[in-house]
């Protein structure tokens, strides 16, 4: 019996491709916004460089992902991880931020819409980007000879 073929769930890599690119392409203008309009200091001193800077290192890594999602490349599983991290502590800063105050509810619809769902399947990639990088490694070795049966 053999297991699953690679095409079983290879919607999930096209969908990872286009949310790690859409991702990486909606954040250049939301960074552009944010930029602009968040306040120069509200409760510290850096608080627009933190969160320009915190969404552009996660479009960088949602772009490297899907970069390496289509080129096939084991490097991917450590880019999805750390785009996964980087959306859920987005989705933890927000709530946490906002909390009282007139944007709880968006943050709240965000992150449970949008940004643990958005978590969950780049993990799952991660995941299948490393069980097939696992089979072609066995097949590898399968195929390679191996020392001759001196009898």
């Amino acid at each position: 019996m053999t297991g699953p073929s690679s095409t079983d769930h290879a919607w999930v890599t096209r969908v990872a491709i286009v949310v790690t690119a859409g991702g990486a392409a909606l954040l250049v203008p939301w960074v552009l916004y944010l930029a602009v309009t968040l306040p120069e200091a509200p409760p510290s001193g850096a608080w627009r460089l933190a969160w320009v800077g915190y969404d552009v290192a996660l479009g960088l890594s949602l772009a490297v992902s899907s970069w390496l999602i289509w080129t096939r490349r084991r490097a991917a599983v450590v880019s999805l991880a750390v785009s996964a991290v980087l959306v859920l502590s987005d989705a933890w800063f927000d709530v946490c931020l906002s909390w009282g105050t007139s944007g709880q509810t968006w943050a709240l619809v965000s992150a449970f819409a949008l940004e643990l769902p958005v978590a969950l399947l780049l993990g799952w990639e991660a995941a299948r980007v490393l069980a097939r990088s696992g089979r072609l490694q066995q097949r590898q070795r399968q195929d390679r000879p191996g020392p001759q049966d001196p009898t």
